[in-house]
């Protein structure tokens, strides 16, 4: 396995298991839902295969574009540890580690 992926991945859970979900202001995984939720307000009555195409290319494309400039050479040079630190965060938005092991001692108690 490649180093660099091997400290993203573990950047990724020690953020998640120390520091939890991100404020919602700066979580992707809510942007994703307010660009989702927006779409969905303008759903046309047919073509809503097509329409659900739209939302699903629209959601993730933002997601897609950053995570290959973070990992390619582009002209923004996003390189080295800033990189990194991008691959760490995006990547910890994917899971929620602590949150989960909360919710499930939540349930636990009942």
């Amino acid at each position: 396995m490649n180093t660099i992926l091997l400290w993203i991945f573990l950047g990724a859970v020690l953020f998640d298991l120390l520091i939890g979900e991100p404020p919602s202001k700066i979580h992707p995984v809510v942007w994703m839902g307010k660009i989702v939720a927006t779409l969905e307000k303008h759903k046309p009555e047919n073509y809503q295969k097509l329409w659900g195409a739209i939302i699903v290319i629209t959601t993730a494309a933002p997601f897609v574009i950053a995570g290959f400039l973070i990992q390619t050479n582009n002209p923004f040079d996003i390189t080295g540890i800033i990189g990194i630190l991008a691959s760490i965060y995006l990547l910890k938005s994917t899971f929620s580690i602590k949150m989960l092991l909360g919710e499930a001692k939540k349930m636990e108690q009942l």
